[in-house]
């Protein structure tokens, strides 16, 4: 549910007025990558990539949003493994949003981009975080729906960490609240029929 939650989210932020559902036109396309050809979610549902990490880099400079769900931190954090090098090619590549849900904060933090920022994470992973953010003077806030750091001035990158798992949907929804409007937003949450929680705005 950390990917497929936002996933489905992002798939409802549509342009066009919401009057005439036939002028309605996605806002977002949405792709999936990664290191192997499915994914494996903690429940067994198997879930198909578009784009192998391969083809992610060489079209990286076309993506405005990178979400990095949560799940592994096991493997990753000790060998720093992907998604951090792509996390840290990302962040350099101008007006764009990083977002994580879960324990997808903690591969953030250590990749270096959460260097001095705030940010959650699923509340079972909030220590573990502190010990990976502190350090490099971030604040770790504990029980949030999301955290949404200030826009960089200099790079153009906003960061924005989820909670655990359905916190995610409400992350997503305040992204399409940034993008397209907050009535835009609301629209795709009545539309999933999600009741959104508010998250720390900085």
């Amino acid at each position: 549910m950390d990917l497929i939650g936002p996933y489905e989210i992002f798939s409802w932020g549509r342009h066009g007025p919401d009057s005439n559902p036939e002028l309605r036109t996605p806002a977002f396309e949405n792709f999936i990558t990664s290191g192997e050809p499915n994914i494996i979610a903690h429940s067994k549902l198997s879930i198909n990539i578009d784009l192998t990490l391969e083809e992610a880099y060489e079209k990286l400079a076309e993506f405005d949003i990178l979400l990095i769900p949560g799940g592994g931190s096991q493997n990753v954090l000790p060998t720093r493994a992907e998604p951090i090098s792509l996390i840290k090619t990302f962040k350099d590549g101008g007006v764009r949003t990083l977002m994580s849900v879960c324990t997808g904060s903690l591969f953030l933090a250590e990749s270096g981009v959460l260097a001095g920022k705030s940010a959650t994470t699923h509340p079972l992973y909030t220590e573990k975080l502190k010990t990976i953010l502190e350090p490099q003077g971030g604040k770790v806030y504990h029980e949030e729906r999301f955290v949404a750091n200030p826009i960089d001035e200099e790079k153009g990158l906003r960061i924005v960490t989820g909670g655990g798992i359905s916190a995610g949907m409400d992350a997503a929804l305040f992204v399409i609240g940034e993008v397209l409007g907050k009535e835009k937003m609301e629209k795709a949450a009545w539309t999933v029929q999600y009741n959104r929680r508010e998250g720390v705005v900085l």
